[in-house]
């Protein structure tokens, strides 16, 4: 009994040794099975670099022979295949050996030499060709050359530091490594770029290497990562950090900043900085600057930089356009110069009429309008940061906004000791347009706080018995402020502001203060009267205005160039002694909110 009982205890732990080992996935040993060829391999080093796919363990020898023992496990070696580390889990394939029932062994040793071993490759002879193999292995190329690009090749690096360059990028080849002559080298050495590549399977977050040569030491000529060497003169950048250099459209630096990520040894330095549109690079973009609407360079840029290393990412100048600041101005009247437009009509954001339109001819609208479009003229959108723009390019620009000859409806006084002269903020010859809208100090006119009833005028659109009293003179509370301000009489003045091509700047430079010079005429004061005893420049002006008589409809209203063209006929002189003398010239820009403090006081 006890020996039937000892013998089928024994039988059945082989039975469970056996199929423990199953489960492991070891090949089971058959003594029959045998070595039939054992050969080193003599192919390029190139085509005998493997990843472990963990499909099959590592073995001391052959796994079906007898006595095998696993070396390194399936989960071991699938964990090698997606290691993050520099290239040390890298295997080298040196031997083959062929057993009797058809399958091959590979002998494989990782590159940091940890793990030395026998895997299965399949059932074909590896041997003669060792980039198809399956079982355990697969061919992996470890280092990927390309082409350098002008802007690399053509520029000087120097070594960041000590100076070490490699035969073959490190762990990208089995037992070649460090060239020890390097160090004799100089980080002040001039170094030239000749090739390039990059890491593969993601090791090393796939770092780019230069193959460096050295002008001043050539025994250091080798690859290096592009990371451990700085083009000449600029600053260096330490291993966890990426410098960004925010260039504009010449090329030219605007600003750099250098960032650190503390993470850098896992995430990418491209994942790191984000995209064009979103992440550390657009936040930091200088102020003034914004990026371009093409992100095809800066996003190239981004997904290729490197820690240790620094980008280019191009920005754009907010101001694109030579009138985006609103232009200075200078006049000539009388030959002599001025600052200032007569009236100050951009102050006063006043209506003029200037521009051609084929539908309705002269262009009325407000001078903020006419600037803006100034602002946006074609002929004087940059193109880049050292654009300049010709005469004629400013004179087109001017052109398009309707401010190469332009015309300003003024209320003015004709006693030489009342100077007062400023642009109707509505075009209309009535008190609104005198005190409305916004003046050259930002500020604007309560006339109905100042006025009380009288400021009822004010809100009459017609041309009955509020306007009309208005245009006639008509004192009391608001003509008697009029007639205060004005020299005792409400006068008004067209006048022509006109410049030319040749009197224009030529060449003028991209954020350049442009100076425009206008040729300024004007009519005589008149005044809107068409009673029976009025002049004929002021009856021919009441029906301009007005819109009146046979003729009305040869008129637009608000069309001051016709206004200036019938009252400058019918005087048949521009008698500016008169209308623009020196001194009202001069007080041209008086606010009106220092005018009714004049009154006021």
């Amino acid at each position: 009994m006890k020996s039937k009982f000892g013998k089928a205890l024994l039988f059945s732990a082989a039975a469970f040794g056996v199929s423990a080992f199953v489960a492991t996935n070891t090949p089971a040993h058959a003594a029959s099975v045998k070595v039939t060829s054992n050969r080193a391999l003599s192919n390029n080093v190139n085509s005998r670099n493997y990843l472990a796919n963990g499909s099959n363990a590592l073995y001391n020898k052959a796994g079906a022979l007898k006595g095998a023992r696993v070396v390194a496990s399936k989960t071991t070696l699938s964990g090698l295949r997606t290691k993050g580390d520099s290239g040390q889990s890298y295997f080298r394939g040196y031997r083959v050996a062929k057993l009797s029932n058809g399958s091959y062994y590979m002998k494989v040793v990782s590159f940091d030499k940890h793990y030395r071993g026998w895997i299965y490759v399949g059932k074909s002879n590896a041997a003669s060709n060792t980039q198809s193999v399956s079982g355990g292995l697969n061919y992996t190329q470890t280092f990927k050359q390309g082409s350098v690009s002008s802007d690399v090749s053509g520029a000087t690096y120097n070594f960041k530091s000590t100076p070490l360059t490699y035969t073959q990028p490190d762990w990208t080849q089995y037992k070649v490594g460090r060239n020890t002559k390097s160090t004799s080298a100089s980080t002040n050495d001039s170094l030239k770029v000749t090739g390039i590549g990059t890491k593969t399977n993601g090791r090393d977050s796939n770092a780019t290497y230069y193959f460096v040569e050295d002008a001043n030491t050539p025994a250091a000529n080798g690859w290096i990562k592009a990371s451990d060497v700085v083009k000449a003169g600029q600053s260096v950048v330490n291993k966890d950090q990426v410098k960004v250099n925010y260039v504009d459209g010449d090329g030219n630096t605007v600003s750099s900043q250098t960032f650190t990520n503390p993470n850098y040894q896992t995430q990418s330095a491209a994942n790191y900085l984000g995209t064009s549109i979103s992440g550390q690079v657009v936040s930091a973009i200088p102020s003034g600057y914004s990026a371009p609407s093409d992100a095809s360079a800066n996003n190239a840029a981004i997904a290729a930089a490197q820690y240790g290393g620094e980008v280019n990412f191009t920005v754009t100048k907010n101001q694109a356009n030579l009138f985006s600041v609103a232009p200075q101005y200078s006049v000539t009247v009388n030959t002599k110069s001025y600052n200032s437009l007569p009236g100050d009509p951009v102050g006063q954001d006043a209506v003029v009429t200037g521009g051609l339109n084929s539908t309705t001819g002269k262009v009325t609208e407000k001078m903020s309008a006419k600037l803006q479009k100034l602002a946006a003229a074609t002929t004087t959108n940059a193109t880049s940061q050292s654009a300049t723009f010709t005469n004629q390019q400013i004179f087109d620009a001017l052109k398009s906004a309707g401010l190469d000859d332009f015309y300003v409806l003024e209320y003015t006084g004709l006693n030489t000791n009342q100077t007062v002269s400023t642009a109707s903020a509505t075009g209309q010859p009535n008190i609104a347009g005198l005190f409305g809208g916004t003046n050259s100090l930002g500020g604007s006119s309560d006339l109905t706080s100042l006025l009380g009833s009288a400021g009822s005028l004010l809100s009459g659109s017609d041309t009955g018995s509020g306007l009309s009293s208005i245009l006639s003179g008509v004192g009391g509370a608001l003509g008697d402020l009029a007639n205060s301000i004005l020299g005792g009489t409400i006068s008004y003045r067209v006048v022509e502001i006109s410049t030319s091509a040749s009197a224009l700047p030529n060449n003028v430079k991209l954020g350049s203060t442009v100076t425009i010079p206008y040729t300024v005429t004007s009519t005589k004061a008149f005044k809107f009267d068409s009673s029976d005893n009025a002049s004929a420049a002021d009856k021919a002006a009441a029906k301009v205005f007005l819109n009146q008589g046979t003729d009305k409809n040869t008129y637009q209203p608000n069309d001051l160039s016709n206004l200036y063209s019938v009252v400058k006929g019918i005087t048949g002189t521009d008698d500016n002694g008169t209308a623009l003398a020196d001194s009202s010239f001069t007080s041209s820009t008086t606010s009106i909110d220092s005018l009714l403090n004049q009154i006021t006081q």
